[in-house]
C-alpha cells in the first residue's frame, strides 16, 4: 500500500511541476511526462516486484533528470549515490506523504497566482518576492537529500558535499525541480555564493578590489553619502560585482560599457548592479503581469541623469554600467535619507529611511509574511534589508590614510621647488603694482614674465598658465593647479571645469576625497565649495600634520596673484580633495 501510494504521490509531483502550460513547461516534456502518466500508474506500478519500482525511478530519471533522487547522475558536480535498503518507518513515510502533498497544493496556487498576476512585490528601486520559491527549494531538499523512505522504499541520498559549497550547490539542484516560470521570477534575484547571509555586523567584502572601493567611495562622496551604505546596497543588489577584476571595474565604469551579469530586465523590470527598475519585464512589455503588477515601475527614469548631472565625458546613462548605476544609486539613497548636503555622517534613522525606500520594505523578520519582498530578505541576508545595510555601515570603518609627504617626485621637479617657485614668480610678475599677479598682459609673447621663473617652467606648465590667463584675463586658480600637475607632477590633469566640478567630474585615475575620511596628501588638489558656481582649487605642497597643509594657489584673495599659504582642514569651506589612484 505505503508503495502504491508514494509512487502515485511521486507521478502527481513530477506531472504537477513539469507539465501545467501556465508555467511555461516545453512541450516536448509535457508529451514524455502526459505518457509516463498513462503508462505507469499507480495500480500497475503496484502490481510489480522491487526490481520493476526500480525501473520505474529509472525511467522518470531517464525522462527529466531529477539531480537529488536519481542515482549517480552528475549535475554541476553533484553526485546522487545509489539507493540503499533503509527499514521502512511508518511515520516518516506518512510525515513525508503529507510534506509532498503540501508542496503540490503550494505549487498549484503558485500557478494560479502566476496566471492572475497576483505575485506578492514591493514597489521599490528592485522589485522582488521569490520567497516561495526558497520555501519550496528547502522543503525539497529536507525529502529527497535525507535518508527518510518514502512509502517504505528507497530513495537516493545526497553525498555529503565539502565544505560550506553544500548549501549552495544543493540549492541550485533544488531549484531544478521548480517550473520554469518560477525559475524566471527569481532569476538574478537571489543570494549568490560569495554573499554570507547575516551577519552579526557590517563586514568588509573579502573581495572588495582597490578600484572598486576606490569608485564607489568616490561616487558615494559626490552626494554625501556614507560610501559603507553604498558599498552594502551593491553588497545586496549587484554581489556579483565584487568578484570582477581591477581591469574589469575600470571597464564597466566607461561610458556605454555594460556589466553583462542582470543586465537584462527580470520579471519585475530590475536590471543592472543596482537593480534599479525600468519600466519593461524580461519580455520587453510594460505589464509585469509575472510580477503581480499591472504596470512596471520606473525607477530608472527618475535617477538616470545623476551621473550627467555630475560627469561630463559624453556618456549616456545606461542601468548596465557600473558608474551610471552606482551615481543613480547614490542620488536615491541620499534623497531618500532626509539628510542634508553637508551631512555625510548617518544615524540609524537616515540609513533606515533611505535603506526602505530602495528595496520597499523592513518588515522585522519575526512577522515578515511568507511572500513578501521583506520575507524574502530575512531568508536571504538573515535580517531585514535595513539591518543589514545599518550593520554593514556600522561594522565598516572608513579607510584613514595617514599623512605622509612623499619623498622626491613622480618627475618633472620636486614638492620642495614649490617655494622658490612661488617666490620667484611673485618677484617677476607683477600687474597694476600687484606682486605675483599673472595677466594677459605680462604673458604675452614678447614680454612673458613666466619666462624669468626660476627654478625654470617646463613648456607644459607654462603653456597652461598662459592659457589660462589669457583666456580669462587674470591666472585662474584652475590654471595654475593644471599647470602645476606638469611641472611636480609631470601629469596631463583633464576633466573637472570649474574649481568645485572637479569634486564631480573626477579625472581619469584620480578619486574625490570628502572632508572627514581621511587626510590630503602631497600632490593631492584641495577644493574649496564657496556656496558658487565656482569654487576654490589649490595643489597640496606640505603636509603639517592631520589638521593643516600648506597649498599653493592662484586667484584666491586677489586676481590672478600667485602665492602659498597654511589651510586649516577645520575652515568649513574646505569640501575635500581629489587624489591621484
Amino acid at each position: 500500500m505505503f508503495r502504491k501510494l508514494a509512487l502515485g504521490i511521486l507521478t502527481l509531483i513530477v506531472v504537477s511541476i513539469v507539465i501545467p502550460s501556465t508555467l511555461l513547461a516545453q512541450k516536448s516534456a509535457s508529451d514524455i511526462l502526459e505518457k509516463t502518466k498513462d503508462d505507469l500508474t499507480p495500480e500497475s506500478v503496484a502490481q510489480q516486484n522491487e526490481q520493476d519500482t526500480n525501473s520505474f525511478i529509472k525511467l522518470i530519471c531517464d525522462t527529466i533528470t531529477i539531480p537529488l533522487i536519481c542515482p549517480a547522475v552528475p549535475v554541476h558536480n553533484i553526485y546522487a549515490p545509489e539507493s540503499q535498503t533503509i527499514k521502512e518507518n511508518e511515520q516518516n513515510t506518512q510525515d513525508q506523504i503529507d510534506e509532498l502533498k503540501r508542496i503540490d497544493e503550494e505549487l498549484t496556487r503558485l500557478s494560479d497566482e502566476l496566471e492572475s498576476g497576483d505575485i506578492a512585490g514591493t514597489s521599490s528601486a528592485q522589485v522582488l518576492s521569490g520567497s516561495t520559491s526558497v520555501s519550496l527549494i528547502d522543503r525539497i531538499k529536507n525529502i529527497f537529500g535525507t535518508r527518510k523512505p518514502i512509502a517504505g522504499h528507497t530513495l537516493p541520498q545526497a553525498r555529503q558535499l565539502q565544505s560550506n559549497t553544500n548549501e549552495t550547490k544543493v540549492q541550485e539542484v533544488a531549484t531544478n525541480l521548480l517550473p520554469e516560470a518560477l525559475q524566471q521570477k527569481t532569476s538574478g534575484l537571489t543570494s549568490t555564493p560569495g554573499l554570507t547571509p547575516g551577519p552579526t555586523g557590517g563586514v568588509t567584502n573579502p573581495n572588495v578590489t582597490g578600484s572598486l572601493r576606490e569608485l564607489i567611495m568616490q561616487v558615494a562622496s559626490v552626494f554625501g553619502v556614507p560610501w559603507q551604505v553604498l558599498e552594502a546596497t551593491l553588497h545586496i543588489e549587484g554581489e556579483h560585482v565584487f568578484g570582477l577584476s581591477s581591469d574589469e571595474i575600470i571597464q564597466y565604469q566607461e561610458p556605454n560599457a555594460q556589466v553583462p551579469t542582470n543586465c537584462n530586465p527580470n520579471v519585475c523590470s530590475a536590471a543592472g548592479p543596482m537593480q534599479f527598475t525600468t519600466g519593461y519585464d524580461n519580455l520587453g512589455t510594460p505589464r509585469c503581469t509575472a510580477c503581480g503588477l499591472a504596470t512596471c515601475p520606473n525607477a530608472w527614469s527618475s535617477y538616470q541623469n545623476a551621473v550627467t548631472e555630475k560627469v561630463n565625458d559624453g556618456r549616456m546613462p545606461n542601468v548596465c554600467n557600473l558608474k551610471d548605476s552606482l551615481y543613480a544609486a547614490a542620488k536615491k539613497l541620499k534623497n531618500d535619507s532626509g539628510t542634508g548636503t553637508s551631512e555625510t555622517t548617518w544615524n540609524k534613522t537616515a540609513v533606515t529611511k533611505a535603506a526602505q525606500a530602495y528595496y520597499g520594505s523592513c518588515t522585522p523578520c519575526n512577522v515578515a509574511k511568507s511572500g513578501t519582498g521583506a520575507y524574502y530578505a530575512c531568508q536571504r541576508l538573515g535580517k531585514t534589508y535595513c539591518d543589514y545595510v545599518w550593520d554593514y555601515y556600522q561594522g565598516t570603518p572608513d579607510e584613514v590614510v595617514e599623512p605622509t609627504i612623499p619623498a622626491g617626485s613622480t618627475g618633472g621637479g620636486s614638492i620642495a621647488q614649490a617655494y622658490p617657485l612661488v617666490t620667484s614668480i611673485r618677484s617677476v610678475c607683477k600687474y597694476g603694482g600687484t606682486p605675483g599677479r599673472v595677466h594677459r598682459l605680462n604673458v604675452q609673447a614678447n614680454n612673458n614674465c613666466l619666462n624669468s621663473v626660476i627654478p625654470q617652467l617646463t613648456s607644459n606648465a607654462k603653456n597652461d598658465l598662459v592659457y589660462s590667463a589669457n583666456e580669462y584675463i587674470n591666472l585662474q586658480c584652475v590654471g595654475l593647479v593644471v599647470g602645476m600637475k606638469w611641472q611636480f607632477d609631470n601629469h596631463d590633469l583633464t576633466g573637472g571645469g570649474h574649481a568645485i566640478d572637479y569634486a564631480s567630474n573626477v579625472p581619469p585615475e584620480y578619486r574625490f576625497v570628502r572632508k572627514g575620511n581621511g587626510f590630503p596628501r602631497v600632490h593631492d588638489l584641495l577644493i574649496w565649495d564657496m556656496g558658487n558656481e565656482y569654487g576654490h582649487i589649490a595643489y597640496v605642497i606640505e603636509v603639517n600634520d592631520a589638521s593643516s597643509v600648506e597649498v599653493m594657489e592662484a586667484n584666491w584673495d586677489s586676481a590672478g596673484v600667485v602665492n602659498s599659504r597654511v589651510v586649516y582642514l577645520s575652515d568649513p569651506k574646505v569640501y575635500g580633495w581629489i587624489t591621484r589612484l
